[in-house]
This record gives structure tokens, sequence and C-alpha cells, in this order.
């Protein structure tokens, strides 16, 4: 399934692609071409992650309680 993202994660979404991408070109161009540079964005992807969840006004926690990709117990 595809990532939903909401617009405060917009950042979060283009460096998870970006990732990806170089996740993709470093099975082509050998193991370990650009695992420092995937780190560095897996790092910055977590850091972006925790301002923007912990910083939601009213509104963006609706939100994030009506994701289509939420977990349901």
């Amino acid at each position: 399934m595809a990532a939903h993202y909401l617009d405060f994660e917009r950042p979060i979404a283009d460096l998870e692609s970006k990732i990806e991408e170089l996740s993709r070109l470093s099975e082509t161009a050998g193991p370990g071409a650009f695992d420092t540079e995937i780190q560095a964005l897996r790092d910055r992807a977590q850091e972006l992650r925790k301002e923007a969840y912990g910083n939601l006004d009213a509104w963006q926690k609706t939100m994030v309680a009506r994701h289509p990709q939420r977990p349901h117990l």
C-alpha cells in the first residue's frame, strides 16, 4: 500500500523518497556505495518527525487520528 502523507508531513515524504532513490542506486552501484548519505537522510527524517509530531495543533491531531493508514485495534 502506498504511503499517504498529511500536509505537515511533506518534508518527511520528500526525504523518504530520496532515501528510496538512493537505496535503489546503491543496489546497482554496489553494497555500501551510498550508506553514509542514506543514514544521514534517515537521521534527518527522524528529526523532522520529532519536530512535526512534537508541535501538532488541534486540527493536525485530528487529521492524525483520522488517518486512513492508522492502526485499528
